[in-house]
């Protein structure tokens, strides 16, 4: 039982740390989406 929940609070820590690369990716891939909307703003002038 031990190595279960040894395992399980692997599982835990690693789904928390994809929980968090995964904000990291949404917050990137809004920052890259007004980039791009300043960029096709700026080529439209």
């Amino acid at each position: 039982m031990k190595a279960i929940t040894a395992h399980s609070s692997q599982l835990t820590a690693h789904s928390s740390q994809l929980t968090a690369h995964s904000s990291q990716l949404t917050a990137h891939s809004s920052q890259l989406t007004a980039h791009s909307s300043q960029l096709t703003a700026h080529s439209s002038r």
